[in-house]
């Protein structure tokens, strides 16, 4: 279905259930319950009925636990990193099917 580990997408929408939001008093309904994101790849079926939103998947929240002796940890997470949040060695070996490059400084023929 073209998504993988590593596949880049656009997040459209974060969705809250009915009175959720980020600042609720109860720490446990400040989660969305689901982010869309747009996977131009995906080829799968379609999660949504209008053809505009054939590539958007709803992502859900995981929750990971681990138990040591004494001490039980969780922690509930979406499966998304920011692109913001890739280093040159994460990056590094991955297909890539567009790049954006921003350079901060224009050349001039004077400092090339």
């Amino acid at each position: 279905r073209q998504l993988m580990n590593g596949s880049q997408g656009k997040v459209k929408e974060i969705q809250y259930e009915d009175g959720d939001h980020p600042n609720h008093s109860e720490l446990r309904r400040r989660m969305p319950c689901s982010v869309i994101v747009d996977f131009p790849e995906y080829v799968g079926p379609p999660f949504f009925e209008e053809a505009d939103r054939r590539t958007l998947v709803p992502l859900l929240p995981r929750t990971l636990s681990h138990k040591e002796e004494k001490d039980y940890l969780e922690r509930t997470m979406y499966p998304l990193t920011l692109a913001c949040a890739l280093t040159p060695w994460k990056a590094q070996g991955m297909t890539l099917a567009k790049l954006k490059v921003k350079l901060k400084h224009a050349l001039t023929s004077d400092r090339a």
